[in-house]
């Protein structure tokens, strides 16, 4: 809550693109985060944009995809705050799929309040995550529901 009183919300939108039993991550520095951050690909809806639409974009100016279906997938039910502004963080899980003619950055960078930030994607054998690797309790949230369902499925 702002000094004001006022609330100050963070909507957050990420994507799970899975591929050969294989999650697609992101390894990040940003300003504020000491270090690297480990998280699933997304970030902010902005004012006046609808959720598949920022997870559209998030996708195309990170990771260098569009996606070709989103599937709501988790929506973390507790209080989050914000690390980096103290706001109530509320973020939207999606299963993506992608255009099989398309490829991934390996790299992605950019300047945030004239700070370059950097971001490295790579696959993670589901199997082989322990959500305790994410950095934010909503991926560790997502994440271990993903390595639930992928056990489920694998054991069947």
């Amino acid at each position: 809550m702002s000094e004001d009183g006022s609330a100050s919300w963070n909507l957050r939108v990420y994507g799970i693109l899975v591929e050969n039993s294989k999650v697609l991550l992101s390894r990040e520095t940003y300003p504020g985060f000491e270090g690297t951050m480990t998280k699933l690909p997304g970030g902010g809806i902005l004012l006046g944009e609808g959720p598949l639409d920022a997870l559209r974009r998030e996708f195309e100016e990170e990771v260098g995809l569009r996606i070709s279906s989103a599937d709501i997938f988790h929506v973390p039910g507790g209080y989050h705050q914000s690390h980096f502004d103290g706001s109530q963080v509320v973020s939207l899980y999606y299963l993506v799929t992608r255009s099989l003619d398309q490829i991934p950055r390996q790299m992605n960078s950019e300047t945030v309040d004239g700070v370059a930030i950097y971001q490295e994607f790579f696959w993670s054998p589901i199997q082989d995550i322990e959500p305790s690797q994410m950095t934010w309790k909503t991926d560790r949230e997502a994440v271990e529901i993903l390595v639930k369902k992928f056990d489920q499925a694998t054991s069947n």
